[in-house]
C-alpha cells in the first residue's frame, strides 16, 4: 500500500544520471513501486507530529497528532489520534491494511462530538481528513494493484538522482479506481536507495485541481527512514488553495505497543 504519511513544488531542468537510470531499469516500474510499498517501517512505530494547516490567505491552524502502527503476520494496523486543540482532541482514525488481496482493507473514524465510531466506506477514501490536504486514501495508502506504472526519463527530470515513476489507474477498472482515490494520474519521484517517495504530483478528478507532495529532512531511526517534514499543497489552475505541513517531534521504533489501541474500543478512548 503506497503511503506518504508517517502521510512545495520543485521544478528543475536537467537529465537523470545514467547510472541511476541503469539501476532502476533492473526493476520494472511496478517492481520498484512494490519495493517502495514493502520497505521496512519497523515492527511497531510511534510518531508524534505537529500538523499545520495553511489557507490561501496564510491563516494557520495547528494540530498535534500521534500516529502508532504495528505489523502483524497478516495485517498492518495504524491508528492516528488528535491530541490538540481541545475542540477536536480525541478524534481518531484506525486502518487495517491486509496482506492478502482477498481481504478488503478497513478503516474507521471516531469523532468525540458524536461519541461514535463510524466505519468508512470505499466511497469515503477520496474525502479529506479533518481539513487537511491528505485524504483518507492518502492515510490508508494507495493499493499498488489498482494502478499501472511506467518510467519516465523525459518529463520533469530532477537534478538529484530521483527516479520518476508515472502511475495511472488500471484500464480494466479505471472509473472504479478514480472514484475510490480521486486521482486521474500520479507522478512519483523515488529515492531508490531509501525506497521512499520523496515527491509526488496528484492530478485530481476535478479539472484544474492538482496536489503536490514533498518529503524532506529524511533521517534514519533504528533502521527505518523517516521524513522529518512532509508537505501537501492543493492548487487550482496553478494557484495555491491550501497546504498541510507535518513536522515530526519524536519517533519510537520497535517499542512495545498495546494491541488494544488497534480496536474500535481503543479508538473511542481517543488516545494511546
Amino acid at each position: 500500500m503506497i503511503k506518504n504519511i508517517i502521510v512545495s513544488v520543485i521544478a528543475v531542468s536537467g537529465v537523470f544520471p545514467a547510472t541511476v537510470i541503469a539501476d532502476a531499469e533492473k526493476k520494472t516500474a511496478a517492481e520498484l513501486m512494490q519495493a517502495v510499498d514493502g520497505r521496512y517501517e519497523g515492527d511497531t512505530s510511534l510518531i508524534t507530529l505537529k500538523v499545520l494547516l495553511i489557507d490561501k490567505d496564510n491563516n494557520r491552524n495547528q494540530r498535534n497528532t500521534q500516529v502508532v502502527s504495528k505489523t502483524f503476520s497478516d495485517v498492518k494496523k495504524s491508528a492516528t489520534f488528535i491530541t490538540h486543540p481541545p475542540r477536536i482532541q480525541g478524534t481518531g482514525f484506525l486502518s487495517y491494511d491486509w496482506a492478502s488481496l482477498a481481504e478488503q482493507n478497513e478503516s474507521w473514524i471516531y469523532l468525540p462530538d458524536l461519541r461514535k465510531v463510524t466505519r468508512l466506506s470505499t466511497a469515503n477514501r477520496g474525502d479529506y481528513f479533518l481539513g487537511s490536504d491528505f485524504s483518507y486514501g492518502d492515510l490508508e495508502g494507495l493499493e499498488v494493484h489498482d494502478f499501472t506504472f511506467s518510467y519516465s526519463t523525459a518529463a520533469e527530470p530532477t537534478k538529484d538522482g530521483l527516479i520518476l515513476v508515472l502511475a495511472e489507474p488500471r484500464a480494466d477498472k479505471r472509473k472504479q479506481v478514480i472514484d475510490i482515490y480521486g486521482y486521474e494520474k500520479i507522478s512519483y519521484w523515488i529515492d531508490t536507495d531509501k525506497q521512499m517517495i520523496v515527491r509526488a504530483k496528484y492530478w485530481l478528478d476535478d479539472n484544474g485541481w492538482i496536489k503536490y507532495y514533498k518529503a524532506s529532512n529524511i533521517r534514519e531511526f533504528s533502521g527505518v527512514w523517516v521524513a522529518q517534514k512532509e508537505q501537501m499543497i492543493l492548487t487550482q489552475h496553478n494557484k495555491k488553495v491550501h497546504s498541510t505541513v507535518m513536522t515530526v517531534e519524536s519517533v519510537s521504533i520497535n517499542e512495545n505497543v498495546n494491541d488494544g489501541v488497534f480496536t474500535t474500543y481503543g479508538l473511542e478512548k481517543g488516545r494511546l
